[in-house]
């Protein structure tokens, strides 16, 4: 369908990387909304120091790593 899309004009190709990065910050959201999900469960399930070492961790991980995936993404996709 984008190819399509592509084919007759009605997608230009800064638009299809502004739809592809959106999509790839769609998934990152939705993974960060999983892990946090996850994480409350374990805090209900197990020992609050356990709890708060993996908060930790998964923490420092989406609120650096996700945002730097994206903008890493991002850049790939306005090099190409």
């Amino acid at each position: 369908m984008l190819s399509f899309a592509q084919q007759t004009g009605f997608l230009t190709d800064s638009l299809y990387c502004l739809l592809v990065a959106l999509t790839s910050g769609l998934v990152v959201a939705l993974m960060c909304a999983s892990a946090e999900y996850q994480l409350q469960r374990l805090e209900m399930a197990s020992h609050p120091d356990a709890c708060l070492c993996a908060k930790r961790i998964f923490k420092r991980i989406f609120t650096v790593g996700a945002p730097l995936v994206f903008a890493g993404e991002l850049l790939l996709i306005m090099m190409a």
